[in-house]
């Protein structure tokens, strides 16, 4: 199976705890990624086109807080030498 630009652009396959949650949040960024990719490339001018270049960015930026959020473990704080 080959995957979408989105899949690839969220690093669908890369989940070394193969956490369903994980695979199941980059799927849904990744459909929001090709969806802007079909507006940049297929429809409007100069200024639709940069909207959804810009909405790319942001898209895989909340995508990665929002995979932080989801594996996050208060115990690496506790053990932090920086506390």
């Amino acid at each position: 199976m080959s995957l979408t630009n989105g899949q690839l652009m969220v690093g669908l396959t890369f989940n070394p705890g193969n956490n369903q949650e994980v695979t199941d949040c980059k799927q849904s960024f990744a459909n929001e990624i090709d969806r802007m990719l079909e507006v940049h490339n297929f429809s409007g001018g100069e200024e639709k086109k940069r909207l959804a270049k810009v909405a790319v960015e942001k898209i895989q930026e909340a995508q990665m807080a929002a995979v932080k959020a989801i594996t996050w473990d208060d115990a690496v704080l506790e053990t932090s030498p920086f506390r």
